[in-house]
């Protein structure tokens, strides 16, 4: 899923150093699950350009059914 988010943002605002998706470490902690995404993250960007477009953009997408 970060990877996911890492390519949405890549395309509408330009170049990532960092992605990370906040994760809720008291699930999802079975043999080969992920735990479970807190439907947040952080997105660190290259340029202030990219930041400015992000926020154009914010609550206007959804990835996996989530907005």
């Amino acid at each position: 899923m970060d990877m996911d988010v890492y390519d949405f943002f890549r395309v509408k605002c330009g170049a990532i150093v960092h992605v990370r998706i906040f994760r809720d470490k008291q699930y999802g902690h079975g043999r080969g699950q992920m735990p479970k995404s807190k439907c947040a993250g952080l997105v660190q960007f290259e340029e202030k350009e990219s930041v400015e477009k992000a926020l154009q953009i914010s609550g206007e997408f959804g990835l996996h059914e989530k907005l």
